[in-house]
């Protein structure tokens, strides 16, 4: 019910309820109903967190003082709902099961939509390079863990001996977080559910104004493409790892992926903008010297 609040004026009731559930989220301590049915919980969570992206009323003219800081706690507010899905992403990452990883990309998808679309929308243009990064974060995330068949529901299986799921930098370090494929994922095809895969490419045909989705999208295929070269010439082209930078500035994401996997998400990647006629020329200029997408299918 505090999500449905008007946001600007009830600031601390909406926070005070967004880090409630980011603890139901994150915690293994969290209420035994929970514990019982997270998929349910977790569903209706997603959902309680996306009304925050409703675009408010600010009426025209000058704003004082105290709707100015407002308006930027809202802003504050937002981002911190965008980083609590990155957080399950990353710190719930061999815990979630199909079902649940495919409820929090349709939640981002219908964000970015309602965020993106137009751009008009000033929340979209104050707070969308976070909801570019998160929903490409989540969904790589996603693409490498959905689809495990021996997870138990009360716990995870023990990672293989030499993976490592995730490493996140401590200590304010230089330090990348590495994603290493299990044996699971590994086995894996289409790790998602593909009808989502089919919203994004429609999704993405709305978004293609945004300068920031083009150079997220681009630098998210170069480094793909770079792993699929290596898969091609061996160590004489490309790059074994797969390191992902963020136009919101969050910590590079390293990969380290199997060649039919790799090639599977650079398909998928590649072909989320199914037409390249309908970029406008800035965004055509963004993307037309990538000369090592271009090797790979020649």
């Amino acid at each position: 019910a505090s999500f449905n609040l008007p946001l600007f004026s009830n600031i601390d009731v909406v926070s005070s309820a967004l880090n409630v559930y980011a603890s139901w989220l994150l915690d293994e301590r969290k209420p035994a109903p929970i514990h019982r049915n997270e998929t349910y919980y977790y569903n209706e969570i997603f959902s309680q967190i996306a009304l925050l992206f409703r675009e408010e009323y600010v009426k025209p003219g000058k704003t004082s003082e105290k709707e100015t800081k407002e308006i930027q706690k809202s802003y504050s507010v937002r981002r911190r709902a965008l980083k609590i899905f990155s957080d399950v992403a990353s710190q719930r990452f061999t815990r979630l099961r199909g079902e649940v990883w495919n409820s929090m990309l349709r939640t981002l998808l219908g964000i970015g939509d309602r965020v993106l679309e137009h751009s008009g929308n000033s929340l979209g243009n104050v707070i969308q390079k976070e909801v570019i990064s998160t929903l490409f974060y989540v969904w790589v995330h996603a693409q490498l863990t959905v689809g495990s068949k021996s997870r138990s529901k009360r716990a995870p299986p023990p990672p293989a001996r030499g993976t490592n799921p995730i490493q996140h930098p401590r200590g304010g370090g230089a330090s990348t977080p590495t994603t290493t494929e299990s044996k699971d994922a590994k086995r894996a095809e289409n790790l998602a559910d593909p009808l989502l895969w089919l919203r994004f490419q429609e999704c993405s045909v709305r978004w293609l104004h945004r300068q920031w989705f083009l150079i997220q999208w681009n630098t998210i295929c170069r480094a793909l493409t770079e792993r699929v070269l290596y898969s091609m010439y061996g160590s004489k082209e490309g790059s074994k790892s797969v390191k992902i930078g963020w136009v919101d500035k969050r910590p590079s994401l390293r990969l380290e992926l199997n060649d039919r996997r790799a090639i599977y998400l650079w398909n998928q990647f590649f072909y989320l903008i199914k037409d390249i006629r309908l970029l406008t020329d800035e965004g055509d200029a963004l993307i037309s010297s990538q000369q090592s997408i271009r090797r790979v299918h020649e």
